[in-house]
């Protein structure tokens, strides 16, 4: 959370102010960067994640160095130049939401996003004149979600799913009840009568073996004699 979780450090601030709630046994994680940078005081570092709508992709986050004394207008120009593949044609423009700190960067948590609401998206001359320094929701560490507009409606249908048909199945039908009977014999006769009741063709019919024995035991204990050949 910008200056609460993660605070870019400035030489004209002390570490107090930078990061707020710093007691004994905190841990700290520090970015090493590959060179030296140096920011002014009228300079903000802010998150910048592209967004394709369509495709549901989350592209990669890149930091953007902005002047507060530059214009909406001029902010929006060159988020536009840097993004220019986001775009579907050149009447598209790009759109603006602030995320939430503690919010979970997916898809479907940018959807909620307030894009309509969102200042950044401002068509009328006095607020695109108006500088970055005005906008108090523009901070050091802020992160900024951006997309194409086109892009936005068309994929809307996409997330746009009505909680109450989400997961919605058909129905199973309820069992039918059992009927009851008030003695364990009527039970029984219905059960009887029931069985009775079924269709002679639902019946398997049953088959028997017959065996014939050729050979009694008696003959094979005493084995004919042959005749004496004369």
């Amino acid at each position: 959370q910008a200056g609460k979780q993660c605070a870019i450090l400035r030489d004209e601030k002390t570490l107090k102010s930078s990061l707020l709630g710093l007691v004994d046994g905190r841990q700290l994680a520090v970015e090493i960067l590959e060179k030296d940078e140096s920011l002014v005081p009228s300079e903000i570092v802010l998150h910048i994640l592209p967004w394709q709508v369509q495709e549901n992709i989350m592209m990669s986050m890149l930091d953007f160095v902005v002047s507060k004394e530059d214009a909406l207008a001029h902010f929006r120009k060159q988020l536009t130049t840097t993004f220019h593949t986001l775009l579907c044609g050149c009447e598209d423009v790009l759109e603006f939401a602030i995320a939430s700190p503690n919010m979970a960067v997916k898809p479907s948590s940018c959807v909620n996003l307030k894009w309509a609401d969102c200042r950044l998206n401002a068509d009328k001359e006095d607020v695109l004149e108006k500088k970055i320094a005005e906008f108090r929701e523009l901070r050091d560490g802020v992160l900024v979600v951006v997309r194409s507009r086109v892009d936005g409606v068309k994929g809307k249908s996409m997330h746009n799913v009505n909680p109450a048909e989400k997961g919605k199945g058909k129905a199973k039908g309820k069992a039918p009840k059992a009927k009851a009977f008030a003695t364990i014999e009527d039970g029984a006769a219905a059960m009887t009568a029931k069985s009775k009741a079924k269709p002679q063709a639902n019946r398997s019919s049953e088959r028997g073996l017959h065996i014939e024995v050729l050979c009694p035991d008696a003959a094979l204990e005493h084995p004919a004699t042959e005749a004496p050949q004369e």
